[in-house]
């Protein structure tokens, strides 16, 4: 037990080390991040702690960033972004815990619980990177997480660190309340107290989500922005961003070789058809993400009469499915593909470890974990520049500007028009 827990305090160190490696410059420097700052801190900046705290803003409850902005306004506004960057940090190495301390046949060895934590960091985009209006999406891979756990036999600490999760979870966003089916069915299979109290707590949280969403939608509220409208979906797009980018990247695709062979193509499917045909634009996208889809359905066949395998396939369709049609104009975003991400990831280790598993599957699983985990390796630092430019405003540079002139309104990242931060005088 004293080496599993010593073994336990070295991965989540070494998850510390991973994530102060991509970006250690947002630990001595931080910064608001989008909405974070325009309209949470904002908010928070000019109205009570309490009043903040119960405030919805996108037509869902959101308690992390809330609890995040309402914290920062308490301290010094110079170090008012420590607050939510740190807490975001927080958020992570939770999700992270999950693995780490758990019992799961995904992660019941430490090279399973390495790869499981560091594939999903490694996986995640600059968006979703140290600020808490994203943390909905880290949780929500906590939730997965849970889900994969085997609750007979747990430690009472552990059952009650899942269930604080959950509650976690559910308070601060949708994403996690997508699975909720998914805990209703294991629950019902396994007939385990434990099971169908985290599904329950799945569920009121679920409800309270909806008692949100209803509320917003009847009072007009323009934050709730054009959702469940498809006026930018595109299935090509989504295709290569579920199935492609978390494991090959999408940089490939921008060689000379790649854009060539995409413009021979084109050329060829006009003289055949006689027209320009725009869904052919990426051919290389459509290819590529095909051969990917194939290999997944393949696997999910051969593997489905297990348990583990059938929810893993569940928590895909509906946390991938529901973030696309429920994102704004259904066009979705590299955020949104945390979740389904490290659930294709984790369906990819189980396939590789599984015994009695056709050896072709584990050797093609293994072929595209190893490529993935290079990949994202090279890619890991470099990810996130286009999220944190050392030229962009330094928020003690802008609150000085600030000071002088309240009418200014100091700009925050990511460097765009749009986002600056209206506080006026307290």
């Amino acid at each position: 037990m004293k080496k599993n827990s010593m073994q336990a305090v070295c991965l989540l160190l070494a998850s510390v080390a991973l994530i102060l490696l991509r970006g250690p410059r947002l630990f001595v420097e931080p910064r608001f991040w989008a909405e974070e700052g325009t309209v949470y801190f904002a908010h928070a900046f000019r109205t009570s702690f309490l009043r903040n705290l119960t405030t919805d803003f996108f037509g869902y409850y959101t308690l992390v960033p809330n609890l995040g902005a309402g914290l920062a306004t308490l301290l010094p506004l110079e170090l008012a972004p420590f607050v939510t960057t740190y807490l975001a940090l927080i958020i992570q190495l939770l999700v992270c815990s999950v693995a780490i301390f758990g019992r799961s046949f995904c992660w019941d060895t430490v090279p399973k619980k390495l790869l499981t934590v560091g594939g999903v960091l490694a996986i995640s985009t600059g968006d979703v990177w140290l600020n808490t209006i994203n943390s909905m999406y880290w949780l929500a891979v906590g939730t997965f997480f849970i889900l994969l756990e085997q609750s007979e036999g747990q430690s009472a600490p552990l059952r009650l660190f899942h269930r604080g999760m959950l509650i976690l979870a559910g308070l601060s966003g949708v994403i996690s309340c997508f699975m909720t089916p998914v805990f209703m069915l294991k629950a019902y299979r396994s007939r385990q107290r434990e099971e169908w109290l985290q599904a329950g707590i799945l569920v009121l949280f679920s409800l309270v989500q909806l008692a949100v969403l209803v509320s917003s939608y009847l009072s007009a509220n323009p934050l709730l922005g054009e959702r469940f409208t498809g006026g930018e979906f595109q299935w090509q797009k989504i295709l290569g961003m579920h199935f492609l980018a978390p494991f090959l990247g999408l940089d490939w695709l921008q060689r000379d070789a790649v854009l060539n062979f995409d413009l021979r193509f084109i050329d060829f499917s006009t003289a055949l058809a006689g027209d320009y045909n725009p869904y052919w634009s990426r051919v290389s996208v459509l290819l590529t993400a095909a051969v990917m889809v194939v290999f997944f359905v393949a696997l999910i066949i051969k593997l489905r009469k297990e348990r583990m395998v059938q929810e893993m396939t569940a928590s895909f369709l509906l946390v991938s499915v529901l973030s696309t049609v429920s994102s704004l104009r259904m066009a979705s975003g590299s955020r949104y593909l945390l979740a389904p991400s490290a659930i294709l990831w984790t369906l990819l280790l189980y396939a590789a470890w599984k015994e009695g598993f056709s050896k072709w599957g584990r050797g093609i699983a293994l072929l595209i974990l190893g490529i993935a985990i290079a990949g994202n390796a090279m890619t890991y630092r470099p990810k996130l520049e286009r999220y944190a430019n050392p030229d962009w405003p330094k928020w003690r540079d802008e609150l000085l500007i600030w000071r002088g002139n309240s009418a200014y309104e100091p700009r925050i990242w990511p460097l765009a028009k749009e986002w600056v931060m209206k506080l006026g005088s307290r």
